[in-house]
């Protein structure tokens, strides 16, 4: 298989009724007239524009799309093009203008590009797409790092996005990623410092968003074992400075402050914790949450894999060392489990969907029994900590 390259489209819905103009309810298709190619690179040639995040202000009504974009060369192969995102990759976007209504291909702000005749190029030659610069500093040499994972989220009139850079463009290697954040403005249009906020050499990855009691809170998986957060409302309010840097106490160290999700004995010492796959949620009440997947063995020796979850029943702006109560295992499915999607809805209930299975785990077994679960959740009682 050969892929020549790979767009991003969008498609503007209501969010009241996930409806669009020409978008039919029986088929779910939408006509391709509210469809908009966002990714039209005239002067690059080729590439491979893949991780699309939505955000959406709703102080203006502006959206922006940030996408990763890599070149990919002539008749590469599928696989060597997927690769590419991950080396010499940057982070580029579009906006759409809620006055103007419409995707701005055409058009850009001072504080985007303040050079006229840059503005005349990028729209002849890019159709609108916004490229951010790779200004790392010193954490590499190399002109476009590998960008390995990406989420983003927005608030109160601001872009929040973070994403792990691997320092030397081998993916082999995972112990040189680190976590960076940077901030966009929705209303000035302009995008901020980068932010480094990792400098351990250990394997940084995953950074995920959520929303909380007016807080927004960034977690990551650190080390290929912890989960890690910070509060983002308190690093903006208070850690760095008007350019977006971070403040620096009287001994040049860094003011930024950090939480964990720490459990205690939660399982036995063939059943360790594995919080690689973590999401973060919140609920109709905006309590937070953590669900992952989590492999155990029964009485009989019998393996599968079921959801555990746990809860930050209480916490404050700033405080981040709130206790996380003990994790319960909400899944009862005696299978093995893959690519959980999670969605929290009502008072206390929680839809999960994944990918259910039987997997023989001698030397010559396989998968079989493959098939889609949903299941809903619901609270009773409440989780508390022991």
């Amino acid at each position: 298989m050969y892929l020549a390259d790979q767009e991003i489209y969008a498609v503007i819905l209501e969010k009241s009724n996930l409806t669009c103009e020409n978008f039919n309810a029986g088929t779910f298709e939408v006509d391709q007239n509210s469809i908009t190619k966002l990714t039209n690179d005239p002067a690059l040639g080729d590439c491979y524009d893949s991780s699309p995040v939505g955000l959406y202000d709703d102080v203006s009504g502006d959206m922006i799309v940030y996408y990763l974009k890599a070149g990919v060369e002539p008749d590469a192969e599928y696989l060597d093009a997927a690769s590419a995102t991950r080396n010499g990759s940057v982070i580029v976007y579009m906006l759409y203008d809620a006055e103007e209504q419409r995707w701005l291909t055409d058009k850009y702000f001072d504080n985007e590009y303040p050079d006229d005749d840059d503005k005349e190029f990028m729209a002849e030659a890019l159709a609108g797409q916004r490229f951010l610069p790779a200004a790392f500093g010193d954490f590499t040499a190399v002109t476009d790092p590998a960008i390995i994972d990406f989420d983003a989220i927005s608030y109160n009139g601001l872009g929040v996005y973070s994403f792990t850079v691997d320092a030397d463009n081998n993916l082999d290697t995972s112990e040189d990623r680190e976590l960076f954040v940077q901030l966009y403005n929705f209303d000035s249009h302009k995008t901020y410092k980068v932010i480094r906020l990792t400098e351990n050499n250990i394997c940084e990855a995953r950074p995920q968003f959520a929303r909380s009691k007016d807080n927004t809170y960034l977690f990551w998986f650190s080390n290929n074992k912890d989960v890690y957060y910070i509060n983002v409302t308190n690093l903006v309010k208070n850690e760095i400075n008007e350019d977006g840097t971070l403040k620096l106490d009287e001994d040049g160290k860094q003011l930024l402050s950090h939480g964990a999700v720490f459990f205690k004995d939660l399982l036995d010492e063939d059943n360790a914790v594995n919080l690689a796959s973590f999401k973060p949620f919140v609920d109709e009440n905006n309590c937070l949450y953590i669900t992952w997947l989590q492999q155990i063995k029964d009485e009989a020796d019998n393996t599968s894999t079921e959801i555990y979850v746990t809860s930050l029943p209480d916490y404050s702006d700033t405080d981040q060392s709130t206790v996380w109560v003990d994790p319960v295992a909400i899944s009862e499915i005696g299978m093995f489990q893959d690519q959980v999607a999670f969605a929290a809805y009502g008072d206390g209930k929680l839809l999960t969907v994944s990918n259910v299975f039987n997997m023989d785990l001698s030397e010559n077994g396989g998968i079989s029994d493959y098939f889609l679960v949903a299941a809903n959740y619901t609270t009773v009682g409440s989780m508390t900590v022991t």
